[in-house]
């Protein structure tokens, strides 16, 4: 009994160094991220929510390009462009990662991020994620929720 007690505490204590190592691991990975990602929003941003497809083609993935040119994207681009210009944003928070995703035959780790974003019209939740190959930052999603905007995000 006192060997079986023995074994189970060092399972225990083992168990918890390692959620303990999780727990570091992905505190490191969000600041990390965080990092990267609110210098791209302050100087991108702006230029993002102009919703002008000339301008922001070579800021997007080829995949969500096509989704915003299509007819359902115009018609969610004409709804966020009512949100008027981009005074400012705030509370940047890391969503989460998924690596190593093949985007037009290259390879991307997918950085989702949520931020409030106040417009002149007012205020909307963005959920953006970004594809990061080395130094290449791309937009691959963009979510709009708003009062203002009643019309569904793009496909």
């Amino acid at each position: 009994m006192n060997r079986f007690v023995k074994t189970l505490g060092y399972l225990m204590s083992a168990l918890v160094a390692l959620l303990l190592l999780v727990v570091v691991w992905f505190g490191i990975n969000t600041s990390k991220n965080i990092e990267l990602a609110q210098p791209y929003f302050e100087g991108s941003l702006a230029t993002l929510v102009t919703w002008d497809l000339e301008r922001l083609a070579p800021m997007l993935t080829p995949a969500l390009y096509g989704q915003l040119s299509s007819d359902d994207g115009q018609r969610f681009v004409q709804a966020a462009a009512r949100l008027g210009s981009l005074r400012s944003f705030e509370h940047l928070q890391y969503l989460g990662v998924s690596t190593d995703v093949p985007i037009a035959g290259t390879v991307y780790d997918l950085l989702g991020f949520s931020l409030l974003a106040h417009f002149t019209a007012g205020d909307a939740q963005l959920d953006i994620t970004l594809a990061q190959s080395g130094d290449t930052i791309l937009v691959h999603d963009i979510r709009v929720r708003s009062v203002r905007m009643p019309v569904s995000p793009a496909p």
